[in-house]
């Protein structure tokens, strides 16, 4: 019998389980952390039936939650360490808000936009939470433990929906499997706890260059364990048969080397510049074979030159300023004729089009503006650190351009643990942007033994 997440008695049992969560917190910061980070991969909420409301699941229970206790313990905190916050693009951050705030104002459906906003709030609020407890160092260890112990789980459960062609979840919130029936390359497609495997391919592309970093300046049991993750994670990047998130991994992983074997007196310019280079080679080389196809109307690339036709013909007026509202793609009946037929467009598969239609031109402005405070905090990182620092920074930072990147043939930013991970990432480079910061991560003593992260 599946579960109904209609039923009250579901969301009393997880109302339960969450004020458990509350408490925790007050103890144990990173742990309660980590708990969110797991829970929000590998509770499914997106196989659950897609309506045109964002969907109330437990991971959103879980955050909001997650965020009152954080909210408690801040206001009973006897002084707030405010001098770290000197790093956030404050002004770019307001200029996203406001237009967001005025596109709301303009919106076909306000309902789902203030849902939307609330989750925008609750990711900036999960963000505030990393940036402060990625500053310690305790803390900090205990998040990545959770994150391998999560990158094990999701790829296993990745190798067990491949051997029995069907996901797992099915059983658990349908009446029979969700089979597969997705066949690439004559191999079938897994998405493990995720709603497509092009999202899998995501998130291991977030974990994996941290856990690779972490794994070479380990030794003994936690090695060890980090190479059996790693090795589970690349397979499972390898059945999800997704070609960005495969080309994007390899760049990461030749990034990150390149930052880890080079020595501290090259300048990041120079290590940037090589780096371009390489990744040109491999995209040539990846265009050779990938065969892709701009012209096929009925291809997937052929798609999102469709859905950009499309939402340009959608927007016209102060339409093209503050489009047709946060969160409403789904609702602003985008349409498509290619392949013969008339297509009402569902599948935004290109994100940075998908802000246009939601928030016009205003709010996309905006949005690549914080996209580049991010990448630009990534490069400082890179510069101020040395030694092990430095490779925690270039796996950051390779992290989230590879999201930034993968974002252009999917949208994904809008998808809650995808996202979690990103902004940790981001936090992270800010952390290591701060020489203060920097100069205690290298005071700290090695630990090779304790823990996989």
């Amino acid at each position: 019998m599946p579960f109904d997440f209609d039923s009250v008695s579901v969301l009393l049992v997880f109302g339960a389980a969450w004020l458990m969560l509350f408490v925790l917190f007050l103890a144990h910061p990173g742990i309660s952390f980590g708990l969110v980070i797991v829970v929000s991969n590998l509770v499914p909420i997106e196989f659950m039936p897609l309506t045109t409301s964002p969907r109330m699941g437990p991971t959103r229970i879980i955050i909001l939650t997650y965020l009152m206790a954080v909210a408690i313990r801040v206001l009973l905190a006897n002084r707030w360490n405010l001098k770290p916050l000197w790093q956030i693009p404050w002004g770019t951050a307001a200029i996203y808000a406001g237009f967001l705030l005025i596109s709301l104002s303009q919106s076909i459906d306000r309902r789902a936009s203030v849902l939307f906003l609330i989750d925008q709030v609750s990711v900036a609020g999960l963000f505030f939470c990393a940036f402060y407890l990625l500053r310690d160092a305790r803390e900090r260890q205990t998040i990545n433990i959770f994150i391998v112990v999560c990158t094990f789980v999701v790829s296993a459960l990745a190798m067990l929906e491949f051997v029995r062609g069907a996901t797992i979840f099915g059983d658990l919130f349908f009446d029979g499997d969700i089979n597969l029936d997705n066949v690439r390359m004559g191999i079938e497609r897994v998405r493990s706890t995720f709603f497509h495997p092009i999202a899998l391919g995501s998130y291991i592309n977030l974990v994996l260059p941290t856990l690779l970093v972490t794994r070479l300046r380990s030794s003994g049991a936690t090695q060890a364990t980090l190479d059996i993750v790693i090795i589970m994670a690349v397979l499972a990047q390898f059945l999800t048969v997704s070609r960005v998130p495969w080309l994007l991994l390899v760049m990461e992983v030749v990034y990150v080397f390149m930052i880890v074997r080079a020595e501290d007196s090259l300048s990041i310019r120079s290590i940037n510049a090589r780096a371009v280079l390489i990744g040109t080679l491999i995209l040539a080389v990846f265009y050779f074979f990938a065969k892709l196809d701009l012209v096929n109307q009925g291809s997937s690339e052929y798609y999102r030159i469709a859905l950009t036709n499309a939402v340009f013909d959608s927007l016209s007026g102060t339409r093209w300023f503050f489009g047709h509202g946060p969160g409403t793609f789904h609702l602003a009946d985008i349409r498509a004729h290619f392949d013969g037929h008339d297509h009402v467009l569902t599948a935004p598969d290109l994100h940075y089009v998908r802000v246009l239609a939601d928030t016009g031109l205003l709010g996309l402005s905006a949005f690549i503006l914080l996209i580049i405070c991010n990448v630009r905090s990534g490069l400082q990182a890179l510069v101020v650190t040395r030694g092990p620092a430095r490779g925690e920074a270039a796996a950051s930072f390779a992290a989230i351009v590879g999201f930034i990147c993968v974002n252009f043939t999917v949208s994904m930013f809008y998808i809650t643990p995808l996202v979690l991970l990103y902004v940790i990432h981001v936090a992270n480079l800010m952390r290591l942007a701060d020489p203060e910061a920097v100069a205690a991560l290298e005071a700290t003593p090695r630990v090779h033994s304790r823990s996989p992260a």
